[in-house]
């Protein structure tokens, strides 16, 4: 454990910089007319860079921290976690804690569990860094590509604040080391979003949308908030290390407890079984609250509405990471809240002769989990989400729209990815979060690229703009070919994992043929939707020119041409040589999966 207030830098920065964007950009409306408003692009840029760096240079930190780690356990059996760790506690929080340790005598350790959440920890392991790497990057990008897209629009001074926000708010969600931090966090990156979508105001569309955003999200978090008060009143802290700990421990000793065959045992075994009823409707809230801003299908209708109305930048961050964050706090929760342990049937222990079952299974899910078999839940809703977002993209005949549900069905494979458990499961879900980042953002920067020529967001208006935009239609091209999980793009490979993993993991389960069954779904949905992504190559590059084609006189801008071009490249650079990508995700699975690592790090 490291504590280091500069790992809150990725959050820090990004606030600085947009009350800067705030200075400069008011400043200078009022000097040479406006005539200097560039500096508020340029500095919103720098800020976003300067972050990326930080990003960079944490996850270096923890490189180095992961090689000193092994070293020091081989040479000397010392185990130091690599996780980074920061807490802030007002000054009210030390002074009650310090009369309680020292003058009432109170376990310090346990003391601290069972605090209020009067402060904030944030803990960042390589799955934090791993989403704030994307988070960073897909910004970066989308404010340069937003210095031309937005050049005709009013308000960009609140445009790139608000952009900065967002970030900073994902960066925070990232790296929060309890549930309150966490949820400050996500309320702050939801009003940004919100405010985000609907920020062409003078039009209808967006201000409805963006309140559609609002109410839906407003839900959600409400069943977030929920959860969140059920935990803190059955357990007494909200920090993650804390939960996993009580909570697998609590399950544990379930078997302890009826073996004493005596009625006080009786007793706290029918509270930790009603206790656990209880953490199903824990987890059925959080999968809920978090899925909504994951726009997992039934609650994903907000999504198809935002997308059209947003500016195309926002698109590509909304489907490129925001929904992401609802995944990562998902699967963040029920994870390290409720830890897999290794007791089936109910008070069975696989761990103990004459079963030794643990050393059997791959990382993760031990076969059975209970009581928490959360993870076919997330089975249940990835199947709806990739079978309703297939059928609904085929429907589409806006481009914005069908792209919309085409990031719905890529959630829907993530999840399946979750849900499989394992290390290889788990690696298989982030390498394909972050393939899809990267080529979700291509595609709807390509789409903003055309609605800037043409004016219109229908299919049929598209119609052979390829030849007008060649640099924007073959990386447009590229980048949905890399979602059709063609290789050597980088889309196959995270899909093939997928499907692997839940191959892998059949035999060692007597429900095998479920995910045998998850295996073929995955398989049938991605060749499903083909049919809407090369309708999309067909319209752009091979039909003839649309009448809002032909009009078009004016050149392609390399300004907004060139970042679609570098997510372009990174998408057969990734799949030509995926390793990198693959070994960020696996590392921050196995950051996930090993409990003991994080929990170590915190307390």
């Amino acid at each position: 454990m490291l504590s280091d207030i500069t790992l809150l830098y990725p959050i820090i920065l990004p606030i600085f910089f947009a009350i800067l964007v705030l200075g400069v950009g008011t400043l200078f409306e009022r000097i040479m007319n406006g005539k200097l408003q560039l500096a508020r692009e340029i500095v919103a840029v720098i800020g976003l860079a300067v972050t990326s760096l930080h990003v960079f240079l944490i996850y270096w930190q923890l490189r180095y921290l992961q090689i000193l780690s092994d070293w020091f356990a081989m040479a000397f059996g010392v185990f130091i976690p690599a996780t980074l760790y920061y807490e802030y506690m007002p000054a009210g929080y030390w002074l009650t804690f310090a009369y309680q340790v020292f003058v009432n005598g109170q376990n310090w350790l346990l003391y601290r569990a069972v605090m209020p959440p009067a402060g904030s920890v944030f803990a960042v392991d390589f799955l934090s860094i791993l989403m704030a790497a994307a988070f960073t990057g897909l910004g970066l990008i989308v404010c340069i590509y937003s210095i031309r897209y937005m050049e005709h629009d009013t308000g960009k001074t609140k445009y790139y604040a608000l952009l900065l926000i967002l970030v900073a708010a994902m960066n925070g969600v990232a790296f929060a080391g309890d549930l309150f931090t966490l949820f400050v966090f996500f309320e702050i990156m939801g009003i940004s979003a919100y405010t985000l979508v609907g920020f062409r105001k003078e039009q209808w569309e967006p201000v409805e949308a963006g309140f559609k955003y609002l109410v839906m999200g407003a839900v959600g978090s409400s069943m977030v908030l929920y959860a969140i008060s059920l935990i803190y009143g059955l357990t007494g802290t909200l920090n993650f290390a804390y939960l996993g700990t009580l909570i697998g421990t609590m399950i544990v000793h379930i078997g302890a407890f009826l073996s004493q065959m005596n009625p006080w045992a009786l007793f706290l075994a029918f509270l930790v079984l009603y206790g656990s009823q209880v953490f199903y409707i824990i987890i059925a809230l959080l999968i809920i609250g978090f899925g909504v801003k994951a726009a997992i299908v039934p609650v994903h209708t907000w999504l198809p509405d935002a997308h059209p109305a947003a500016p195309s930048g926002i698109s590509a961050m909304l489907s490129g990471v925001v929904i992401k964050t609802g995944v990562y706090s998902m699967a963040r929760a029920l994870f390290v809240v409720f830890p897999i342990t290794g007791v089936w049937p109910w008070l069975v222990r696989l761990d103990t002769p004459p079963y030794n079952l643990p050393q059997m299974f791959p990382t993760g899910f031990p076969g059975y989990s209970y009581p928490f078999n959360w993870n076919y839940a997330l089975v249940l809703f990835g199947v709806i989400t990739l079978i309703v977002s297939n059928v609904m993209a085929l429907l589409q005949q806006d481009i914005k729209r069908l792209l919309a549900y085409s990031s719905i069905l890529n959630i829907g494979f993530i999840m399946l990815g979750l849900s499989v458990g394992t290390a290889a499961g788990v690696s298989a879900a982030f390498f394909h979060l972050i393939n899809h980042a990267i080529a979700k953002g291509l595609l709807f920067l390509g789409a903003g690229v055309y609605l800037h020529f043409t004016g219109s967001r229908m299919i049929s208006d598209l119609s052979g703009i390829g030849r007008k935009t060649p640099i924007t239609s073959m990386s447009f091209a590229i980048g949905t070919l890399a979602l059709m999980g063609i290789p050597p793009l980088n889309g196959f490979w995270s899909k093939a994992l997928i499907v692997l993993s839940a191959i892998w993991y059949a035999p060692f389960v007597p429900e095998g043929c479920v995910w045998v069954t998850v295996a073929t779904i995955t398989v049938l949905a991605s060749a499903f939707s083909a049919a809407f992504y090369l309708r999309l190559v067909y319209v752009i590059w091979f039909s003839p020119e649309s009448d809002r084609v032909k009009a078009i006189s004016k050149k392609e801008s390399l300004v907004m041409a060139l970042p679609i071009a570098v997510l372009a490249l990174a998408c057969v650079v990734f799949g030509i040589y995926p390793s990198p990508i693959y070994s960020m995700a696996n590392r921050a699975a196995e950051a996930l999966l090993h409990y003991a690592n994080y929990f170590t790090g915190i307390i």
